[in-house]
């Protein structure tokens, strides 16, 4: 064989050296891609061997942009919206007696909430300014309707900093008028004459 196969990197980059491979870092190149043993064994081939690893940096650096085209734009601002039960816009003022919304926060890749949607780099927390009137669930954005009056709900994106508000006002009016609304289609109860 006539090299120890146990040959140190540091060992083989010296005999490569010696051995007229002087072009600084090539030697360190060679052993770091392809193993000290394999180069000494192929001191015949070292051309064919930079080659490869010239073909190889060519590959990764191909696969590094790609990956990085897929990779969705920075955020640049972003926004706060609530959302109903059925994933809808619901009204900035609601009934203390409605059914709970959702804050979410909505991040996009141009400024003033233009452009492309993009996800959250880091974990978005939600904060209600007044937890009297409405409260709102620190992780997922869930609200609850505590009292009339106003809240300020703020989202974070704690991944690069990113803050949305919007206000929400809560009602407990009592109702003062009501109205039917009959539905097609329901079947009137039958009756029967007494003989």
């Amino acid at each position: 064989m006539g090299f120890d196969a146990l040959l140190l990197p540091a060992e083989a980059i010296r005999e490569l050296r010696a051995r007229g491979v002087t072009t600084p870092g090539i030697a360190e190149l060679l052993v770091r891609h392809h193993g000290a043993e394999h180069v000494l064994l192929n001191l015949h081939r070292i051309d064919e061997l930079l080659s490869e690893i010239y073909l190889l940096d060519l590959e990764i650096a191909k696969e590094l942009r790609e990956l990085l085209e897929r990779q969705p734009p920075a955020a640049q601002s972003a926004a706060l919206k609530f959302l109903n039960a059925q994933g809808e816009i619901m009204p900035l003022t609601v009934h203390i007696n409605d059914a709970p919304g959702k804050a979410i926060l909505t991040e996009f890749a141009s400024p003033n909430g233009t452009g492309q949607v993009v996800p959250p780099v880091g974990a978005v927390s939600y904060v209600s300014s007044n937890p009297a009137v409405a409260t709102v669930d620190p992780a997922s954005g869930a609200l609850a309707y505590v009292s009339a009056g106003t809240a300020t709900i703020t989202g974070t994106d704690a991944g690069n900093g990113l803050t949305a508000s919007d206000t929400l006002t809560v009602t407990a009016a009592t109702a003062q008028s009501a109205t039917l609304t009959l539905q097609p289609g329901a079947a009137a109860p039958s009756t029967t004459a007494a003989k």
